[in-house]
Parts: structure tokens; C-alpha cells; sequence
């Protein structure tokens, strides 16, 4: 065999195995990860867009939603936690409601009304 055809040969071995061993890999990996991401849902029903901060988590923001969006933010599951959810108009950021939240639920936090009377519905 040529060297050229060996080394095409040894590559060809090399793709099937290492898929081989990805393949057998994947299923541990999915099964190991079960019950360990969670969501939290924000729906911005407003008439100013909101955010969810999360103390424990050192500080981290949702994004900003804006104004009749909705977005879902997949994070690390750790059972129930503190938020802090805010409203957003221009520049200016203010405090909504202080809360705790289950990750494993998949609930949505909803914000309404307009910011002289807003409102946090957590389901």
C-alpha cells in the first residue's frame, strides 16, 4: 500500500472510531445532566420592559425584555432561588418585587401595568 493510501486509511480509522466512542458517549452525558437545567420565563406585559436579577448567582441579569415579548433564559437548575425583578423605561431601572422562584417548575414571571403602577404575577 502506498504511504499516501495508509494515511488515508489510518484517517478513515481514526473518523470511525472516535465517532464510535462520541456515540457511546452520548447518552451518559445526556442521562447525567437529567433534572439539571431549569428555565425561568419573563414576559414583559408592561408598558416598559423588565429584567431578573439573581443574587445568588452572583448577580446575573436576564435580558432586558422589552415592552409585549416574551423570553426564556435556560439556566443551571438549583431548586428555589431569589429574584429580583425590575422595570426598564430609557435609562432608568427600578425595582419591582423580591420573590423566590423554583427553576424545576418552569414557571413565568409576567410584569404589567406601567411603572406608577406596576405589577409582578409569578406562575
Amino acid at each position: 500500500m502506498s504511504r499516501k493510501a495508509t494515511r488515508c486509511a489510518v484517517a478513515a480509522i481514526g473518523t470511525v472510531i472516535a465517532g464510535a466512542v462520541l456515540a457511546g458517549a452520548a447518552p451518559a452525558a445526556a442521562e447525567q445532566h437529567t433534572g439539571e437545567v431549569g428555565t425561568i420565563t419573563l414576559c414583559s406585559h408592561g408598558s416598559y420592559a423588565s429584567s431578573i436579577k439573581f443574587p445568588n448567582r452572583d448577580g446575573l441579569f436576564t435580558m432586558v425584555v422589552p415592552p409585549g415579548r416574551c423570553e426564556i433564559t435556560i439556566l443551571r437548575n438549583s431548586g428555589v432561588e431569589e429574584i429580583h425583578v425590575f422595570g426598564h423605561e430609557g435609562p432608568a431601572m427600578f425595582w419591582l418585587h423580591t420573590g423566590h422562584y423554583d427553576l424545576t417548575d418552569g414557571q413565568i414571571v409576567e410584569t404589567t401595568g406601567i411603572p406608577a403602577a406596576a405589577r409582578v404575577h409569578i406562575s
